[in-house]
């Protein structure tokens, strides 16, 4: 089943993600996806929260308007507030020389966390978002921050987060 799941998700990257007319296309349907799936949860797995990992990349012309390092941060309280996330705090840091080496900032949320961390040389924005409340819409987080940075291409990665209650184990080879 995990497999099925994997290959249905590549499909769904392959063909929205990487297709530059319509990026925004990927989230609302991996989004569909990902609520289709989420009953499927068996016997052995203990879902603890969902962790998805994204890359923004061909982002070049947006980062002229993100200047300081305040402004990348309201930029993570509006995806937190879309998803339905509490934020208690937000840490920062712009890599010198400036005006642009790169940032880090990571919203610390009561559900979890938010990072970003761009490379405005290489129009490249690596974004992490781990949640643990049931209410939380990541996909409105990522929309937000999509909307932002308007990505020419996007890769895409969910994960249940959480453990087995049976003796199998699988680790990677």
């Amino acid at each position: 089943m995990y497999y099925k799941r994997m290959a249905i998700m590549l499909f769904l990257m392959i063909n929205c993600c990487l297709v530059r007319s319509n990026s925004s296309c990927c989230v609302d349907k991996i989004a569909r996806f990902i609520r289709a799936d989420s009953g499927q949860n068996n016997n052995y797995f203990h879902k603890l929260g969902d962790h998805f990992v994204a890359e923004f990349m061909d982002c070049h012309n947006k980062f002229d308007n993100l200047a300081t390092i305040e402004e990348l941060e309201v930029l993570l309280r509006q995806a937190a507030q879309a998803a339905g996330a509490t934020v208690l705090s937000i840490e920062s840091f712009a890599f010198p020389p400036m005006p642009w080496v790169g940032m880090t900032s990571l919203a610390v949320l009561q559900e979890s966390h938010i990072s970003v961390h761009i490379w405005p040389q290489y129009g490249y924005v690596a974004i992490d978002i781990f949640t643990c409340g049931a209410h939380i819409h990541i996909e409105k987080a990522l929309e937000v921050l999509r909307q932002f940075f308007k990505p020419m291409r996007i890769s895409f990665v969910k994960l249940d987060r959480g453990f087995t209650h049976n003796e199998e184990y699988i680790f990677p080879e």
